[in-house]
């Protein structure tokens, strides 16, 4: 009785605050899939055309990844047992940083757990040095957001994308290390940062440039080695780099890539590496060939930007206002949070899975339905999923400009 009485001003703010998300229409849930096959789920007995999906190249369920995977761990066993400082660290993962430095271009690599860690990890470890000071790009991913905010690093954000706005705060900057913080491809937005503009400001100022490319690493740059290498910053311009598996690779986990004495201090100081179990085995065996898929079927790439574009047209065709981005995130903006939820029910009904985005992922009043395009979803779908769009779009949901 008595930790009832205790816990009860508790019980009632969490009721009003989980009411407030209901009034809001920022009340989240998380769909059990009881089935997946390809670009189709299964959802409550319903088979659905998958639009949500970050497995841009269609790569998570490919054969040789899960030979891969079934080999590795007929040899090691599926988990890594313990954190790499200890004894989590295989050959594996030594071949995968190895493979992750040569593709990417930089000195070495180094296994994180997940993005939102690395990303962590990289802007704790940096935050620690005398003077340094962090400007974020607005819409900059939470995990970035947390980074600095977690460790109590001094910071700025710049207006999204702009090089004048980034250089009117390094101007007036007097930090011994000024560190910028991008997305390569942003994650709700679908743009790309534009570096022909963003590095030439950020050399003038003797700044270091760090980019979180979860989104392009994959699919973008030579051989799927990322949007840095598609814009050929080097890493004398750019020292740090940090990818996800989860994506266009189509498995989990994450790596930064730089720098030989930036990993290293990673290594001696970013906790999210030190005081993680490493990275499962299979997992980085499954990585390695993913890499490798990438490499020889370079036809996976350019079948989904085939798709992209196609999208495109049709949207333009239909009076649809996209955002028109050439990445597989292809946001339509309607504004409301309570308007795209309904509109997402509606295209749910018609057979396709989208999901709602709403603050505080994206700014108050920019509530948007996020569709993800991959190299598996037919043209008729993508027809399909336009016509319907549409025809929701025209019975009442309003789009923002």
């Amino acid at each position: 009785m008595a930790s009832s009485k205790i816990d009860s001003p508790l019980r009632g703010h969490v009721k009003n605050s989980l009411c407030e998300y209901h009034k809001k229409g920022l009340f989240r849930h998380a769909f059990e899939l009881q089935a997946r096959d390809r670009n189709r789920v299964s959802i409550n007995g319903r088979s659905l055309i998958n639009f949500s999906s970050n497995d841009y190249l269609g790569l998570s369920s490919h054969p040789k990844i899960l030979e891969s995977i079934n080999r590795a761990a007929n040899i090691f066993g599926f988990g890594s047992s313990a954190s790499p400082l200890v004894c989590g660290k295989t050959k594996i993962h030594g071949e995968l940083e190895r493979l992750l430095a040569t593709r990417t271009g930089r000195d070495r690599a180094l296994l994180f757990p997940s993005g939102y860690q690395a990303n962590l990890g990289v802007i704790a470890a940096l935050s620690r040095l005398p003077g340094s000071m962090f400007y974020l790009d607005r819409l900059c991913h939470a995990s970035m957001v947390d980074g600095v905010v977690l460790s109590r690093a001094k910071f700025r954000r710049y207006n999204h994308a702009d090089a004048a706005s980034l250089e009117g705060l390094l101007k007036a900057a007097d930090s011994i290390h000024k560190l910028v913080l991008t997305e390569a491809v942003f994650s709700m937005d679908g743009d790309v940062c534009p570096f022909d503009s963003l590095v030439p400001v950020i050399n003038k100022y003797s700044a270091n440039l760090i980019v979180d490319d979860a989104h392009g690493f994959g699919v973008m740059g030579n051989n799927g080695a990322g949007t840095l290498s598609q814009f050929q910053v080097g890493q004398d311009s750019a020292p740090l780099m940090i990818g996800t598996f989860g994506k266009a690779i189509g498995l989990q986990g994450a790596f930064v890539a730089g720098e030989n004495d930036l990993i290293e201090l990673l290594i001696q100081s970013a906790r999210p590496y030190i005081y993680s179990t490493a990275m499962s085995i299979p997992l980085a065996a499954g990585t390695i060939e993913s890499l490798h898929i990438i490499e020889r079927e370079s036809h996976r790439v350019q079948g989904l930007f085939e798709r992209i574009y196609y999208f495109q047209k049709l949207c333009e065709d239909m009076g649809i206002k996209s955002q028109n981005t050439n990445t597989p995130i292809q946001p339509i903006l309607i504004g409301d949070s309570r308007d795209v939820m309904r509109a997402c029910e509606e295209l749910q009904r018609r057979g396709f899975f989208v999901v709602g985005i709403r603050p505080p992922t994206v700014p108050e009043g920019t509530a948007r339905i996020r569709i993800s395009i991959n190299v598996d979803h037919e043209l008729s779908e993508l027809e399909m999923l336009a016509e319907s769009l549409a025809e929701v779009l025209k019975s009442g949901v309003e789009i923002n400009d």
